[in-house]
């Protein structure tokens, strides 16, 4: 049918200065101005398809240069994707320059004062609507789609071709649109007045097809879903292994453990019947029996370390001749004795010169303690757990360097008590949207008006700075985005849409001739929420939805509490300012942004106490979780210290004898006891001294856990030494060769744990985790600077102290002697008493203990329940959590607290992740190009469309936007354009905006490739002019907001010539709990390493790589390996205490076998208390651990060494001799110390140390008892060394005495 124009030329403006065109019913007109021909032939080629005076149009050259510039508006945002681009033209050429257009219009209403159409009907074709909707609602726009910025009040998710028409059409949502526009979907023809009409079925592209005779690409993957290869199915998370549905290492452990009780009891009832059938076990047992309810005698009490008749005979009654020593047997013999030879000739020197060694020790520990001088603490978090050599960090210091660290981070989260829904109530029928509709508490304009006095008082309020000397305000610090442009703060705020301004917020329109309010508030915030990129949110009200600042707000970072897209149903708020931060934490930015943080802390703090009963506020600043932290160990000092006094308090009062009142004064032993505890602080102040010499700083850990691991330790030694020098009655020797004969018996065992610990810790610096690293170095010169204190300055004080009670002097007062004491021995005919210990803990273990343990019924069972522990531990080992909750490391009463849980809770994006490429890439080069882009014509393997793809599936990625990408906005901004270019340049060479454009602005003019990209030797020449383009109605994609800070620019001569550094941003899903920041950072570290294997695989070139980073990586990278960790630095220190016990055993594999397995039962028991009360692995929980073994040694060495030693001839015997002797003495120095102290710590304020330190400890020390006092004895007796160790070292000494 044939069909004339409807309208042609402009006659007046619009009320929002668009002009409108003229009313015109006529043929269609020639075109005969070239430049307007060739201005259409650039996006009309259809309409403008002949030579000039051939082709007829419904468009006036005044008409074609307005349809230019809203042509080259809507090509920003869709130019990316030519099959939707296409389609697009084709709909407004058609319809404002058709020669054909009355017969898709119908002009429907006229104003006859000025002539010209004010609304139009325009019939489509459904096939070509879908097609056109279909083609471009997946093209991306920054992180979000650029199809939302025509879909009105309706989200993306829900938008529909109606819902673009509709605002296409609409002067009240479109600031463009001239006048009133339906969009008709019709597919027949119809008439009308007798006149034909027919939908307008101009050929359209599908976006995966494209259509290669006119040219048309397909669009990329990352705009055309239809275009990406199948998804892959995303794997699900590796389901546990079960049988019966029961974890199968249960299975697998009950079986194991079955197996054990059938071959132990089996083994059993043998040993049972081969002891019945020898009758000298029987006598053995008859003689130890009749021993034990004698008087202790001299040999027992010396653990046979000397008696002669004691090294006559081997375990099994035999004596030992000269014959049966071999080459290996004297080899362990020379060592042992050169070891007990070495410790006595030093205790007998000490004893000797007791002040001497005294002065020369408290000389060295002045000068070793004066290292504190130089004493440094490390409170950074980033310093304390990761490595300065981790990936992360690497990561870290290329981003600071390259891009600049991540912004400070100011965040308030405000609630309503009263969660009440807010009820619109319009007044006008027409109110769109619908009457009477419930919103979200916090759309209640009372609510948002308090809200924003919170961030204008937060804006201006001003704080004196020390750093400049003067008052600053956020204005000093804060990120300006936008600046010189813009010269106000970026705060993301829902007040954002309002300008942060009051009379905005209270702006309404009314219809005067009813006076009916209809819009307000309500009716900005559901357009702005719908469309934040939306210049003009209603034509009644005037507004913007960019902020004050020149950015958009997303809903989705300022509103929480609501589910899926229904922001305005949201239940809290969020406000974030962002402050810029520096590297150099001591630079003059971070000082003045800490000063300022802490005044915003305390402004928080009174608004959350003056508004409690109406808001529930919560907050943070980026110093919070420091200040919080200090805060921390300063308020858990006094607990600590009452654990600490408890544990001094129990070892001075204990060491003393306490068997008659008259001898009270005299025997008891309080300055003894202090100085063995001051000993024990000297260490590790020493320690820090020294390796503050060396320049490494401490922690706060250090400070908290090197000295419970140090009194542990010393405190065993120290009863020992004690315990030994009570229970030595060997002839009447004098002092010092009393004391001489103690340090040679004790000294080799208190070396074997001492050593064999340090030697532990210091293998265990070799973690790259400074918080471990640091530790172990401490803890491992503390541990043995006591030792070599202990057997030097406490062993004089010690023969001091045995002279002071021989001569019945007074302790304390030590000038004194005791009088009674005196009288008594007197008239006793001077027959001193006896010092013997006979306590009470002795005879427990002597009497009662010892014989219920070592019952031949109980023996069994007591293996059998550590070995069911044991399995059941295994079992549960794996299941153990990775991670520290962000709340533990807080004080209960934190305000921090409260903000992690409004982060669960309220947030409803995870943080932002930047994808790095590093590296030569040369981004004019159409190879390197391809391996970014996601253009149309990019590869779909390209970093950006995989990253898009990826995005499609944000419970598998964790990633839930397209990334935002520098090169493509870049390469749209210079796209030609022959009216309103954004890409221009004053004659002076300088950038002209398109938003400020003046009569001497010239276009760039880039020259394209037919790939669509500039041509390499242009790509960089206006890359500058890019990056200072203010995103604006004209131009969005200007990149000085985005991508100001996206690239690191090679310049030569102030003109960039290459990018060495790039990153494209989009953001993680919400992250609400350790496993889900691992599991993200995981995942990215995955996408990265797959990118970077593409770029090798394309380029054959290993220095282009892509890395993720986040803020939050660096603390979360640990836990990747944290499990390997742990395995590696608990093998490492187990492995050294295994080789240093070893030689000190005399090379006795089996006892350090023995040792060995008791340490690693004990540690596998603290693995099952971790799982079984809820601690996670994590750098804290692994220093616990180190240190557990490091204490294990103290409850496992001594008494295998003991036993190794002993003069008893049967496994039972020596197993209980030195249950008897040594374990009293490990019992009442390590576990009875501990016990009291461990209890205080549960009282403390602080989370970390109840599930960290109080939980751990209590397990170290209940385990260690346990399996130390009870397991390990029973099972000497079982399976005990029968070596002929005592026997030997006493031959190889006569023999060597004899050479």
């Amino acid at each position: 049918a044939s069909a004339d124009c409807i309208m042609y030329d402009e006659c007046s403006r619009s009320p929002t200065d668009n002009p409108i065109n003229c009313r015109y019913n006529g043929p269609a007109k020639p075109l005969n101005n070239q430049k307007s021909l060739s201005l259409l032939r650039s996006f009309c080629p259809e309409i403008a398809s002949g030579s000039s005076g051939d082709v007829v149009t419904c468009c006036s050259e005044r008409q074609i240069e307005t349809l230019s510039i809203q042509m080259d508006r809507a090509g920003l945002l869709f130019r990316r994707c030519p099959a939707c681009w296409k389609n697009f033209r084709s709909m407004f050429c058609n319809m404002a320059c058709s020669p054909n257009q009355s017969l898709y219009l119908q002009a429907t209403s006229f104003d006859e004062s000025v002539n010209t159409v004010t609304s139009v009907n325009y019939n489509i074709s459904s096939n070509f609507a879908h097609t056109f909707f279909n083609s471009c609602k997946g093209v991306s726009h920054g992180n979000g789609k650029a199809i939302s910025a025509m879909c009105g009040s309706v989200s993306v998710e829900s938008c529909t071709v109606k819902d673009v028409f509709k605002f296409l059409g609409s002067p009240a949502e479109n600031p463009y649109a001239p006048f009133d526009i339906k969009f008709s979907l019709e597919d027949q023809c119809f008439t009308i007045d007798g006149k034909m009409h027919c939908p307008m079925n101009e050929s359209s592209v599908q976006c995966h097809l494209g259509d290669r005779e006119r040219g048309v690409a397909a669009c990329s993957c990352s705009d055309c879903q239809a275009v990406c290869p199948k998804k892959p199915d995303t794997p699900n998370d590796p389901k546990p292994w079960q049988v019966l549905g029961i974890d199968g290492w249960y299975i697998v452990m009950a079986a194991i453990y079955v197996s054990f009780l059938v071959v132990f009891a089996a083994w059993n009832i043998y040993f049972f019947a081969q002891t019945h059938l020898s009758t000298s076990s029987k006598d053995s047992n008859a003689a130890y029996s009749a021993a034990s309810s004698e008087k202790v005698t001299s040999t027992e009490l010396t653990y046979g370390l000397t008696s002669p008749s004691s090294q006559a005979f081997l375990t099994d009654g035999s004596r030992l001749s000269d014959t049966e020593i071999d080459c290996s047997d004297r080899v362990s013999g020379q060592i042992e004795a050169r070891i007990e030879a070495a410790f006595t000739s030093w205790g007998l020197l000490v004893a000797k010169h007791p002040v001497l060694v005294i002065m020369l020790s408290f000389v060295v520990c002045i000068a070793l303690s004066c290292g504190v001088l130089f004493f440094q603490v490390t409170t950074d978090p980033v310093e304390l757990w990761s490595s300065p050599q981790s990936t992360a960090r690497q990561q870290k210091a290329f981003f600071d360097k390259n891009f600049g660290p991540f912004y400070r981070t100011e965040q308030v989260i405000i609630i309503p008590r009263n969660q009440t829904h807010y009820i619109h109530e319009p007044e006008s029928p027409y109110f769109d949207p619908p009457v009477h509709r419930a919103f979200g508490p916090v759309i209640n304009k009372k609510f948002l008006q308090k809200v924003l006095n919170l961030q204008t008082n937060i804006t201006n309020m001003k704080v004196w700075s020390k750093a400049k000397k003067r008052d600053i305000s956020l204005t000093d610090i804060c990120f300006k985005p936008l600046s010189p442009s813009y010269s106000t703060c970026a705060v993301q705020s829902p007040l954002g849409y309002f300008q942060s301004n009051t009379s905005t917020l209270n702006k309404v329109a009314i219809d005067f001739d009813f006076g009916l309010t209809y819009a307000d508030f309500v009716t900005h915030l559901i357009a702005c929420t719908k469309n934040p990129l939306s210049v003009n949110s209603d034509i009644n009200l005037k507004l913007s939805c960019f902020s004050e600042w020149g950015g958009p707000i997303y809903p989705w970072v300022v509103f929480g509490g609501y589910s899926g897209k229904e922001y305005l149903n949201a239940t809290a708020i969020v406000l974030t300012f962002l402050v810029n931060n520096d590297a150099n934490r001591e630079s003059e930015q971070v000082r003045m942004a800490m000063e300022w943080e802490e005044a915003f802390l305390n402004v928080m703090h009174k608004f959350k106490n003056e508004s409690h009963e109406e808001l529930d506020v919560r907050y943070s600043s980026e110093r919070s979780i420091q200040d919080e932290l200090e805060r921390e160990s300063n308020s858990d000092v006094v607990t600590i210290l009452g654990s600490y006094l408890l544990m001094f308090a129990y070892v001075t009062l204990t060491l003393g004898q306490y068997k008659s009142c008259r001898r009270l004064l005299v025997n008891v032993k309080i300055t003894l006891g202090l100085v063995g505890v001051v000993i024990v602080l000297v260490a590790v102040f020493c320690s820090l001294g020294v390796w503050s010499y060396l320049g490494f700083p401490a922690t706060l850990i250090i400070i908290e856990v090197v000295p419970f691991l140090v009194l542990a330790v010393g405190v065993d030694n120290i009863f020992i030494l004690v315990h030994t020098l009570q229970r030595d009655f060997v002839g009447a020797d004098s002092v010092e060769a009393k004391v001489a004969r103690v340090v040679g018996r004790v000294g080799p065992s208190m070396l074997l744990s001492s050593l064999s610990e340090s030697v532990a810790f210091f293998f265990g610096a070799f973690t790259p985790m400074p918080a471990v690293r640091v530790f172990a170095l401490y803890a491992g010169m503390a541990v043995l600077l006591d030792f070599l204190l202990q057997i030097s300055c406490f062993v004089a004080v010690l023969s001091l102290d045995a002279k002071r009670q021989a001569a019945k002097r007074m302790d304390i007062l030590c000038c004194c002697a005791s009088k009674k004491v005196e009288k008594a021995e007197k008239a006793a005919n001077n027959k001193p008493e006896k010092t013997e210990s006979k306590g009470l803990l002795f005879q427990f273990f002597k009497r009662f203990l010892s014989t219920f343990i070592f019952n031949r019924w109980v023996r069994p069972i007591i293996i059998s329940i550590f070995v069911g522990w044991a399995c059941v531990c295994l079992a549960c080992v794996h299941n153990i959590r990775v991670g520290l909750d962000q709340e533990l490391s807080m004080p209960e009463d934190s305000y921090v607290t409260s903000y992690f849980d409004g982060i669960k809770k309220y947030l409803s994006v995870g943080p932002p992740v930047y994808f790095v490429v590093s590296g030569p890439m040369d981004f004019a080069n159409p190879v390197h190009q391809n391996l970014i882009c996601s253009r149309a014509g990019c590869p779909q393997k390209s970093m950006l469309n995989q990253l898009s793809q990826l995005a499609e599936a944000p419970n598998y990625s964790h990633i839930v936007s397209p990334p935002s990408s520098w090169l493509d906005d870049y390469v749209d901004w210079l796209e030609p354009s022959e009216t309103s270019p954004c890409c221009s340049y004053h004659k002076s060479g300088s950038f002209c905006p398109a938003s400020n454009r003046t009569a001497d602005c010239t276009p760039c003019g880039v020259n394209f490739t037919t790939d669509g990209w500039p041509v390499q030797g242009e790509f960089f020449r206006y890359l500058d002019f890019f990056l200072k383009d203010n995103p604006g109605v004209a131009c969005p994609k200007g990149g000085h907001a985005a991508y100001a800070a996206a690239l690191n620019r090679e310049k030569r001569q102030s003109r960039t010539v290459g990018v060495s550094a790039s990153h494209y941003m989009t953001y993680h899903s919400v992250l609400r709990n350790g496993d889900d920041f691992i599991n993200a950072y995981k995942m990215a570290v995955k996408i990265s390493d797959d990118i970077t294997s593409h770029f090798k695989d394309t380029t054959g070139r290993d220095d282009l790589k892509v890395f993720p980073y986040s803020v939050f990586y660096v603390f979360y990278e640990q836990y990747l390996t944290i499990v390997t960790d742990t395995a590696i630095n608990l093998g490492v220190c187990l492995a050294a205490i295994g080789l240093v016990t070893l030689m000190l055993l005399g090379f006795d594999f089996f006892a350090t076998f023995i040792i060995l397995l008791t340490i690693g039962l004990i540690l596998l028991s603290m693995l099952g208390l971790m799982f079984f009360w809820n601690i996670s692995l994590n750098a804290v929980s692994l220093v616990n651990l180190v240190m557990a073994l490091g204490i294990s040694v103290e409850f496992c060495s001594h008494l295998v060494r003991a036993f190794t030693v002993s003069a008893e001839r049967t496994r039972l015997e020596k197993a209980r001799d030195c249950f008897v002797h040594m374990g009293s003495s490990v019992f009442s120095g390590i576990t009875l110390t501990k016990l009291g102290g461990i209890i205080i710590l549960g009282f403390a304020k602080s989370q970390l140390f109840r599930v960290f330190y109080f939980r751990m400890y209590l397990g170290i020390v209940l385990f260690g008892a346990l399996h130390g006092l009870l397991f390990l004895p029973v099972l000497l007796s079982y399976i005990g060394p029968v070596s002929k160790h005592r026997q030997i070292v006493r031959k190889v000494a006569i023999l060597m005495e004899n050479i």
